[in-house]
């Protein structure tokens, strides 16, 4: 467990921990993969559960109601993403 703690907090490399903690880069790797994989299995259906029509359509109504967009069901916070502006679309993309 504490293995797969270091390499998720730190971003160390497999080789790195297993030189730290005097083991194989593969004894190390597969400790961090069936680590993650139970943390996901767990934490999984609570933060992330399988989304259904009536979920949808209440996500859709908050962001009408919270910020007048309609028929948005999902944001990127904080996210500066490149779009590439569509042919002949004049300033229809640009922040004036």
């Amino acid at each position: 467990m504490n293995h797969c703690l270091k390499y998720l907090a730190t971003g160390n490399s497999f080789r790195s921990l297993a030189f730290n903690y005097r083991l194989g880069e593969r004894s190390v790797r597969e400790i961090v993969y069936s680590c993650c994989d139970a943390i996901w299995r767990k934490l999984q259906p609570i933060v992330m559960p399988t989304p259904y029509e009536a979920m949808w359509l209440k996500i859709e109504l908050d962001f009408y109601t919270k910020w007048n967009f309609p028929n948005l069901i999902g944001a990127i916070d904080g996210k500066h993403v490149l779009i590439q502006a569509a042919p002949h679309s004049g300033t229809q993309f640009f922040l004036l």
